[in-house]
């Protein structure tokens, strides 16, 4: 079950269910009905693998979450809804806006994925050596307090160095708009790693967006540079995701994908209960940090 969860929520749904889709719509042009009989049985099977990737691309699309723009959504359910009407009927004056639906279908398709793409790449962070690095998170940064934890943060810190973390265990984003306002620090690498309490509280999309607008302006400035880890999210509340690439593209925020907390906090080696980590999961996340941030801070 929390492997069917990962995929979702990860986005790899989206993906999937876009290539379903432009893989039924390949099917389609060979579901007819052959003159000879020895093309009955080909064109039975291209009519079951044509059903099978045509439904499930529009399921996988769906529960994704993923947003895209609400005329490209429009778009696509249009050309859904006309290329099955029309793909029902046998009349050959049909075939061009079955053709054309079609090709709408596969452009949107497309385009979808070129623009996902983007939020799937680990960031690559300016080769601009910081002196210190910042940490604003809740008990994924800040560990749970149980004896012998050992954060990720403090994992950092023995390799030299300047890391201070502010995390606090059940907090977010609104709390830590006045600490971040009164953090003076120069040349610093900035990590935030919030949102997770304001989703599971159902804290309203406008609240979100309004405290994490007030968070990242306070935090932004030409001598630092900010990351933020992205929200792995259900279907059914994709804005705070949502919200977090719109306003990271407003401060130029650099993003790590949801598919890497989908993937850690879901995984049974990395957690204690299946969402706070375990030492396991804080050595996990301190190394991939890492790889991330290197070059970044001296």
């Amino acid at each position: 079950m929390k492997t069917i969860i990962v995929f979702i929520i990860s986005g790899q749904a989206f993906f999937i269910g876009n290539i379903l889709l432009i893989l039924s719509i390949i099917f389609s042009f060979y579901t007819g009905r052959g003159q000879e009989k020895s093309k009955r049985k080909s064109h039975l099977l291209f009519q079951v693998l044509f059903r099978i990737t045509f439904y499930s691309g529009i399921i996988l699309y769906a529960v994704s979450g993923t947003v895209l723009p609400v005329v490209l959504i429009m778009a696509l359910g249009m050309a859904i809804i006309s290329f099955w009407l029309l793909s029902q009927r046998k009349n050959r004056k049909n075939r061009l806006w079955l053709n054309i639906s079609r090709i709408i279908i596969v452009g949107i398709c497309l385009s979808g994925i070129l623009s996902e793409t983007q939020y799937c790449e680990f960031p690559r962070l300016p080769n601009v050596k910081r002196d210190e690095i910042h940490v604003f998170g809740d008990s994924l940064s800040g560990g749970i307090g149980k004896k012998g934890e050992i954060t990720w943060s403090d994992l950092i810190r023995e390799k030299g160095v300047k890391i201070t973390n502010h995390s606090v265990g059940g907090a977010g984003i609104k709390g830590f708009l006045t600490n971040a306002g009164k953090l003076k620090v120069k040349n610093a690498l900035i990590i935030v790693e919030l949102g997770g309490n304001d989703m599971f509280r159902k804290v309203p999309y406008n609240e979100f967006y309004r405290n994490l607008d007030g968070l990242l302006s306070k935090l932004k400035s030409d001598d630092r540079t900010i990351m933020m880890f992205e929200l792995p999210t259900p279907p059914w509340q994709c804005d705070y995701f949502q919200i977090q690439r719109d306003l990271a593209k407003k401060y130029g925020v650099y993003l790590v994908p949801r598919r890497f907390l989908s993937k850690l906090v879901f995984n049974k080696e990395y957690t204690v209960d299946g969402l706070h980590l375990s030492n396991a999961g804080h050595k996990f996340m301190a190394e991939e940090i890492w790889k991330l941030v290197k070059n970044s801070v001296k």
